[in-house]
């Protein structure tokens, strides 16, 4: 066995191995073989480089998914905004209401009060003797 299959077989790595000679020849040596090592390392550059893409695709998409619901919390916002201006509107009117009708009312106990004095005045009278002058009147 030799130091490479050794040196493989403890870390079962795979080994390429390419020399120029000084007359600038390639020479090779692989174990299995230069083209299978060469063809599982740009293979498993591949795999990696798929992965990123896949990795980049996946946040895309979950930065597409963001933009949505930061769209969907802008729009819920601004509906939010339109009610509770709505609502203030409302109110508004509803107390305008409130305060004519409390006008109203009071004027009404206001005259329903000086009808009531009025009926005691009158009560009040004619339970009390009335004396009118003995003098007569002057006819003509």
């Amino acid at each position: 066995m030799t130091a490479q299959d050794k040196l493989h077989s403890r870390n079962v790595e795979q080994i390429a191995i390419i020399v120029f000679s000084p007359g600038n020849k390639p020479y090779s040596f692989g174990h299995a073989r230069v083209e299978v090592v060469a063809e599982q390392f740009l293979q498993q550059e591949l795999d990696d480089e798929l992965k990123n893409v896949q990795k980049g695709v996946r946040n895309l998409k979950k930065i597409d998914k963001l933009g949505n619901l930061s769209k969907q919390v802008d729009e819920v916002h601004k509906k939010s905004s339109m009610l509770d201006e709505a609502i203030n509107q409302s109110t508004q009117t509803q107390l305008e209401n409130s305060h004519d009708s409390l006008v109203e009312l009071n004027l009404k106990v206001k005259n329903h009060l000086r009808d009531v004095e009025c009926a005691e005045s009158m009560i009040l009278i004619s339970e009390e003797a009335v004396e009118f002058p003995l003098s007569p009147m002057k006819m003509k």
